[in-house]
């Protein structure tokens, strides 16, 4: 492998295990794709592919790294929105409740079920609570899949209590 040209996005890291050199470019790819394992170069060691376990964040992906920390760290809020035309409840957690009920309201997502109704009332919400914790008290009250569940949060807030402590 000829060595990389002095590009600023481009990083040489060694992998110990497999002892062999791994490029890596811009979290960007060259053909548009952002993601994880976008622009990320294969080598091949005995004909094998092997793709790079490490990574070297440029600055900008540093920039970008500090703002989904910012995430990990703030307060989110599970919310569960009922609609009475539809009768119907819907779940679902973020960062900031006021920002993510606008945009429920302004059917901002033209294809998600909250689009279905205009009348979404607030049922109930959980706050305080780590990013990460939201999402999975939200995906376990979506997987019981149950009105009375839902309802049965809000007359026995020791489950909102238990649902905490099991996921904290």
């Amino acid at each position: 492998m000829a060595s990389p040209s002095g590009d600023e996005g481009r990083k040489i890291l060694f992998n110990n295990r497999l002892r062999t050199r791994l490029s890596i470019f811009n979290h960007t790819s060259p053909d548009g794709g952002i993601g994880r394992r976008a622009g990320l170069k294969h080598q091949f060691l005995f004909g094998v592919p092997v793709r790079p376990r490490l990574r070297v964040l440029n600055q900008s992906e540093s920039e970008s790294k500090n703002f989904h920390s910012f995430f990990d760290f703030s307060m989110a809020t599970v919310y569960i929105l009922y609609s009475q035309s539809i009768n119907s409840y819907y779940v679902g957690s973020c960062i900031d409740l006021d920002e993510r009920l606008l945009q429920h309201k302004k059917g901002k997502y033209k294809t998600s079920f909250t689009t279905r109704a205009e009348d979404w009332e607030v049922y109930l919400k959980i706050e305080n609570l780590e990013y990460k914790q939201a999402r999975k008290v939200e995906t376990h009250i979506k997987k019981m899949k149950s009105r009375t569940y839902i309802q049965n949060l809000v007359k026995y807030p020791d489950i909102i209590t238990k649902l905490k402590e099991k996921y904290h």
